[in-house]
């Protein structure tokens, strides 16, 4: 039985130190000492389970640690060579309420090629954090270009001004007949940074 109890002694660890740190800064984890013994029992519990029979707890320990690692990606680059692994965390992942691990396996998935990446992907689009959707959209989009294409349309109204610039991005990178409307119809927008999307889209070369 490979010996993962390390990796879960490590986060309790990891959990102890946090419990007394002020985490209201962005990157509040790159502040911890000791991330080399974290970074390692995760390594180790990717090799264990790199064929993907990683049980339930050992899943939620791994997608622990990948969350917290949001900022060097260290763990994520070590699971991209583990497409059986990455494969059963993204379906761990779909209840977990981690947006930082659930962004890292949306991108880790598409940038494996998983064959079966756009079912996998599908679950995320639709997630209640905003990062999560946009991340998870711009990995869908070439697996399942129409459908994501018709996303991105609806997405062009959405509230939020980076989901409105990820849906013009993604209609550029499919090759969508629609930008040139999306284009339009946010070149106006109220927010500077959607225009300046605008403006570089309008003068990037578009795809086939």
């Amino acid at each position: 039985m490979p010996q993962v109890s390390d990796l879960h002694q490590q986060i309790i660890k990891f959990k102890h130190w946090a419990a007394m740190t002020d985490q209201r800064g962005g990157e509040w984890e790159c502040d911890y000492d000791n991330w080399h013994d974290l970074w390692s029992a995760a390594s180790n519990a990717i090799t264990a389970y790199q064929d993907g029979s990683i049980p339930d707890a050992e899943a939620d320990d791994l997608l622990y640690v990948l969350g917290r690692d949001n900022e060097c990606e260290n763990v994520r680059e070590g699971l991209l060579g583990t497409p059986k692994l990455i494969a059963t965390l993204a379906q761990c992942a779909i209840s977990s309420n981690d947006a930082d691990a659930k962004w890292q396996i949306a991108i880790s998935v598409a940038e494996s090629q998983l064959p079966n990446a756009a079912d996998l992907l599908r679950p995320f689009l639709s997630d209640t954090d905003e990062y999560v959707r946009r991340r998870t959209l711009m990995a869908f989009a070439p697996f399942a270009p129409k459908e994501a294409e018709a996303i991105a349309i609806k997405n062009l109204d959405d509230e939020f001004e980076y989901t409105r610039i990820a849906a013009l991005h993604v209609l550029h990178t499919i090759g969508s007949k629609y930008l040139g409307a999306g284009l339009d119809r946010l070149a106006s927008d109220p927010n500077r940074y959607v225009r300046q999307n605008v403006k570089e889209l309008r003068a990037s070369p578009k795809k086939a």
